[in-house]
């Protein structure tokens, strides 16, 4: 045990072990979003990452990285303050990845390279001749010019999205110089960004229906809670005054519940064998 002192009188003292403390009691949400609209089994269905039977599941990864994000995380290494908080750990119901853990590779793209010729070239300050684009994607079935079209439509609406992507989550932070990885961790911040799209409208009040994540973070995910174990149950304990506060956990989490039913009839992935 260490213990230090500062300026104000009080006494800290880090202790190694399980904690049964947390400062992310709120965050669980994002996890509960997520399973409740049956990720877990298209993430098993559609990501093919993991070589390996032991260690961590794609689901496990992917979810801990989606977590991190939504808490405010942005690199990888800061995985390990998640995994330093061994109560809100147990609340999640698997152990977090370390950073050298998560650095996982992944499967290349398809890339489409766009070549510009202007036809008054003198006009333009930096005395190109020719400009070079470049479009990422997915999509191996379209053609490539259809793809373009697609990707163009979106310029404007796309602008606020970008926005919240770079600041207030964590796609203006890359993690590494290679470029999958990069693209990788692009999505994961798009995924972060329509799991908090699925939380404020269907879990919180209606005040929070347009709230940005730092506002989320404020409100709902930086919730205090003891955690305990009692009859092979592990509880999360909020003490405090309720009456007044926007979000109460305890109707997050009930909304959440009762809308898993309705996407268990509407499955995500559908088996079109």
């Amino acid at each position: 045990m260490e213990r230090s002192y500062g300026i104000l009188p009080f006494v800290v003292e880090e202790v190694e072990g399980e904690g049964q403390v947390t400062p992310r009691a709120g965050l669980v949400t994002v996890a509960e979003a997520a399973r409740a609209m049956g990720l877990p089994a298209v993430v098993e269905q559609a990501v093919a990452v993991k070589q390996r039977d032991r260690g961590y599941s794609d689901w496990e990864m992917l979810e801990s990285f989606a977590l991190l994000i939504a808490g405010g995380g942005e690199c990888v290494d800061d995985l390990t303050v998640l995994k330093a908080d061994r109560g809100f750990v147990r609340l999640v119901g698997h152990d977090i990845p370390s950073p050298s853990g998560g650095k996982k590779g992944r499967k290349p793209d398809r890339y489409l390279g766009i070549r510009i010729t202007p036809r008054q070239r003198e006009l333009f300050a930096d005395g190109s001749e020719v400009k070079y684009f470049a479009v990422v994607t997915n999509d191996f079935e379209r053609d490539g010019l259809e793809l373009i079209h697609w990707q163009r439509q979106k310029a404007g609406t796309i602008e606020h999205t970008n926005d919240i992507l770079k600041n207030d989550l964590a796609a203006g932070v890359l993690p590494c110089e290679r470029f999958g990885a990069n693209a990788a961790w692009f999505r994961l911040n798009v995924l972060v960004y329509n799991l908090l799209s699925v939380l404020r409208r269907t879990a919180l009040p209606k005040e929070l229906e347009r709230a940005r994540p730092k506002r989320l973070r404020f409100l709902v995910f930086a919730l205090a809670a003891t955690v305990l174990s009692h009859a092979r149950q592990t509880i999360a304990r909020l003490v405090g005054a309720f009456d007044d506060i926007v979000v109460r956990l305890s109707s997050v989490r009930r909304r959440l519940w009762q809308q898993g039913a309705v996407w268990d009839a509407t499955p995500l992935c559908p088996d079109t064998s």
